[in-house]
């Protein structure tokens, strides 16, 4: 027969295994529970290899010269210098591999951009042969027109992970990066001067150079998906190079012989103007995107 007390004794029993069982199920549960969110917390890392796309802006002061050879030198055309302030815009690729070291990353990194990093300087010198028939109102130009086409780079890549609470993403990296860059320069000139007695001559030229050189900068990237990431970056670019170009103009005429202010012999020679471009350096301001592979 079963009285109140037994009931009791039961129901309190019973009481202990279901508590028992839902304890254990949830043990159980937040065990598959923190398994199954292990791996979704180990995606958001910088770990693999990684490609993507940049756009950006740049500035640049570029530095340019001519100095006379041959007749020119004797009559005209003045030595001169200047300096071309660039700037554009500029849009590329880049690709890397990542790897974390705790809170730290070390990485390597390419990229290449086509750039419109363009300026252009006018420059006029009074024409010394004018000075010397004094036939007034003449002057030499010299036009320069420049343009960055492209810039390209290898880097290495150090940088950390700021801590949460300083970041509006779940992964933000601060890193620094440095190494080689390669530029190429395009020149587009005209040299304009009184280079004889009877006339003057403009003479174009253009030329495309490429130099090496070295890049430093840093940047923050945020992680907004496991594969997914976002950057902004300033980016400082050296080339200490310089080059000269010989640009020759057609039909030098110079007096070798005068008698009584008449001109009795004229000698055609190679004259003209060596073109020097000096180095330069590029700031640049960039915003990126990466896709990284699993």
């Amino acid at each position: 027969m079963l009285t109140k007390e037994n009931a009791m004794r039961q129901l309190k029993n019973n009481l202990k295994k279901y508590i028992s069982a839902i304890t254990i199920a949830l043990s159980l549960s937040s065990m598959g529970f923190a398994g199954t969110m292990g791996p979704q917390q180990n995606e958001f890392n910088w770990n693999g290899f990684y490609i993507g796309a940049n756009g950006g802006w740049g500035w640049s002061v570029l530095s340019s010269n001519k100095t006379p050879y041959g007749p020119a030198a004797v009559g005209d055309i003045m030595p001169f210098s200047n300096k071309n302030n660039l700037n554009g815009s500029m849009f590329g690729i880049q690709f890397g591999l990542n790897s974390n070291y705790n809170e730290f990353l070390l990485g390597i990194e390419g990229d290449f951009d086509g750039t419109s990093i363009n300026g252009a300087d006018i420059s006029t010198t009074p024409s010394l042969v004018a000075l010397l028939y004094a036939a007034s109102g003449s002057t030499d130009g010299f036009i320069v027109h420049n343009n960055i086409n492209w810039l390209t780079s290898v880097r290495g890549r150090i940088g950390a992970n700021l801590p949460l609470n300083l970041s509006l993403f779940p992964t933000t990296l601060v890193y620094f990066t440095g190494g080689a860059a390669w530029e190429q320069v395009y020149t587009k000139l005209l040299v304009d001067g009184a280079i004889d007695l009877y006339g003057t001559v403009s003479t174009p030229a253009s030329f495309s150079k490429t130099h090496v050189g070295y890049i430093v900068g840093g940047g923050i990237e945020s992680m907004l998906l496991p594969n997914w990431t976002i950057r902004a970056e300033y980016l400082f670019y050296g080339f200490n190079q310089s080059n000269n170009t010989q640009v020759p103009f057609a039909n030098c005429a110079f007096p070798t012989a005068v008698v009584d202010s008449i001109i009795t012999s004229i000698n055609y020679s190679p004259c003209g103007a060596i073109v020097g471009t000096g180095g330069n350096n590029i700031n640049s301001f960039r915003l990126g995107v990466n896709y990284k592979f699993s």
